[in-house]
């Protein structure tokens, strides 16, 4: 049900066929010389330190997975039910006043900043 819903919807006008492909290959296939060529050229940018650091967490998958979407904004809130049409609300269930965003769900949901506040120490 998640990668249903996580699926974008794609129309081709020009009456091609709708297909993955590697985009660094005209022929749009995967190659490991490919992938040397991007690196090797200085193609591949810089690695961003949230995601690096995501990528070293020793924690369970799922939270790691978690913090992925976090950063990504890919969390399933009220918004973005609205947007597939999940819902007509798109207000916070408990609060009903505030829109529930990302940013509301980590950080203004008042659960969110009791978990916070025992996680992170103030300086």
């Amino acid at each position: 049900m998640l990668l249903c819903s996580a699926a974008k919807k794609v129309s081709v006008t020009d009456g091609s066929i709708d297909q993955l492909g590697w985009k660094l290959n005209t022929d749009r296939r995967f190659t490991v010389k490919s992938t040397y060529e991007m690196w090797s050229h200085g193609m591949a940018t810089e690695v961003d330190p949230v995601w690096a650091a995501i990528h070293k967490f020793q924690g369970f998958p799922r939270i790691k997975m978690f913090l992925w979407l976090a950063c990504k904004e890919k969390l399933m809130t009220n918004i973005d039910r609205v947007c597939r049409g999940f819902t007509m609300d798109a207000s916070c269930p408990r609060y009903r006043m505030e829109s529930e965003d990302v940013n509301h769900l980590l950080r203004g949901y008042g659960m969110s900043v009791t978990v916070w506040s025992l996680v992170v120490k103030p300086s």
